[in-house]
């Protein structure tokens, strides 16, 4: 969806390396977290089109790009260790269920994580502390309030971004 409009791409191509796979085969950057690292990639553009094409076109900018399945495929390993730390227990009641509650995180940490990269102005040379700043998310108690940052994304599209940066994420139990 991200870089083209066929229902099934093709299992080797360029399309991969374009969507920021290491290379022609997805399958080398799903070691670590499997489908569910396709699958969360996938959910964010789901979730929101709109954000999704402004996360594409900034990891396809001629100065600021930056390997965008390569930062999601990190955020899905982060979740993992979320929800093997329990921390996403709370939000998955809310929600009635945890695959919501994963996919709620990962979006809101991918959102914080481009809302980091475009307000530095970062460049791959920053890359490793604009995801070290990223991860931080992961350590913290912060489930619900991702959950609240998807929701008000969808409910207020014109804040869109901006909101995964705010005083929202600070200090949730």
């Amino acid at each position: 969806k991200f870089v083209s409009s066929e229902s099934t791409p093709d299992r080797f191509g360029a399309h991969w390396a374009d969507l920021g796979f290491q290379g022609n085969d997805p399958a080398t950057d799903l070691r670590g977290c499997g489908m569910l690292g396709l699958i969360q990639l996938l959910h964010l553009w789901d979730a929101d089109e709109g954000n999704a094409a402004a996360i594409y076109r900034l990891s396809r900018h001629s100065i600021q790009e930056f390997p965008l399945a390569v930062v999601a495929m990190n955020v899905t390993k982060w979740c993992l260790q979320v929800l093997r730390a329990g921390k996403l227990n709370s939000a998955a009641n809310s929600s009635k269920s945890m695959m919501t509650a994963v996919m709620q995180f990962h979006v809101g940490v991918f959102y914080h994580f481009f809302n980091t990269w475009l307000e530095r102005g970062a460049t791959m040379a920053e890359s490793g502390y604009v995801l070290k700043v990223a991860s931080r998310l992961h350590y913290a108690s912060m489930c619900l309030a991702v959950v609240e940052v998807e929701t008000q994304c969808k409910k207020y599209p014109s804040r869109m971004l901006k909101l995964a940066k705010s005083a929202h994420l600070e200090g949730c139990a």
